[in-house]
């Protein structure tokens, strides 16, 4: 059952991990941009409620287009449904409830913890090596993220209630993508990312009905309604196909340190989009997360083939 395991110490095609890893970094991290005008209309359980139909609504539209098949093998229900639980609905209400009583720039840091869990459960569940070029890369791209957010740091333990649920939200983030890996996947990435959406937004689907009105679109300005359908149809849709496709082709901890990508492209996704503030900070914290994909992605090996193909 396990298909996971270690895999290759890099993609077996160096290229193609780096350019799905910027890929995914460019349609996630220019979603913090989106989210953060759509939330000013649309109320948060909402918003997560639609994004996340719309978007598993998605990719069983394109699987049925492609004449894909949607049957889950029995063996490979139970795996499903807690990859569906834990990568959705944990991270997702884990980091809502979490973000009501810590800043956002705070939670960042606690909610991007998680390519550290990965790396650990890795090595513990799937024994995948602690190499020093895998440590050394995430502890770059952590201290990116820490000198992004600066003093605001120390802020983090007035509130520890909130702390501790946005960490929780990275070990579920964490748990579900050794989950993944465990596996040895018999349907398609997109069929996988689709029923994932599904069962793992209903719970918050179901959150949203209860305890907030349906938004009045009509009403919505069009920077609102665009970040809504960029969230919902891309973003949530093909970046989850796209993260499905990273786990497929790389070790876990990898792939988990590869996501470190997505605030750096959010930081400056929002400063060119939305007009915050850009500095010797974000430019720092770029350098630093560019090195840390360099030595996992790339590394020696992987320039060398680079070389070649070039």
């Amino acid at each position: 059952m396990n298909g996971g395991g270690e895999g290759p110490a890099r993609p077996t095609h160096p290229a193609l991990g780096l350019s799905l890893v910027l890929l995914l970094g460019l349609i996630w991290g220019s979603n913090w941009p989106a989210i953060r005008v759509a939330v000013q209309e649309i109320p948060p359980w909402s918003f997560r409620a639609i994004c996340l139909a719309v978007g598993s609504a998605t990719l069983f539209a394109v699987s049925l287009s492609r004449r894909m098949s949607l049957r889950v093998p029995r063996r490979e229900i139970l795996p499903l449904i807690f990859v569906g639980l834990a990568n959705v609905t944990g991270w997702h209400m884990l980091t809502a409830f979490g973000l009501t009583m810590t800043e956002a720039s705070r939670g960042v840091l606690l909610a991007f913890t998680f390519p550290l869990w990965s790396l650990l459960f890795g090595a513990v569940m799937l024994g995948e090596r602690l190499t020093r070029g895998r440590v050394l890369a995430l502890a770059l791209g952590l201290g990116a993220i820490l000198l992004l957010l600066g003093p605001e740091i120390a802020g983090v333990e007035r509130s520890p209630l909130g702390g501790l649920l946005l960490v929780g939200s990275a070990i579920s983030w964490a748990l579900a993508t050794i989950a993944f890996k465990m596996v040895k996947w018999t349907i398609g990435s997109g069929e996988l990312a689709a029923w994932q959406l599904a069962i793992g937004g209903a719970p918050i689907v179901a959150v949203a009905v209860v305890t907030e009105p349906m938004p009045d679109f009509a009403a919505l300005s069009l920077p609102a309604l665009i970040g809504l359908v960029y969230a919902s149809t891309v973003a949530v849709s093909f970046g989850q196909w796209i993260w499905f496709r990273v786990l497929q082709i790389m070790p876990a901890g990898v792939a988990a340190i590869s996501s470190l990508a997505v605030p750096i492209v959010g930081v400056f996704s929002s400063a060119l989009l939305i007009g915050e503030a850009l500095g010797w900070r974000e430019l720092a914290a770029l350098a630093l997360v560019c090195s840390a994909l360099a030595i996992v992605l790339v590394g020696r090996q992987g320039l060398i083939a680079l070389r070649r193909m070039l």
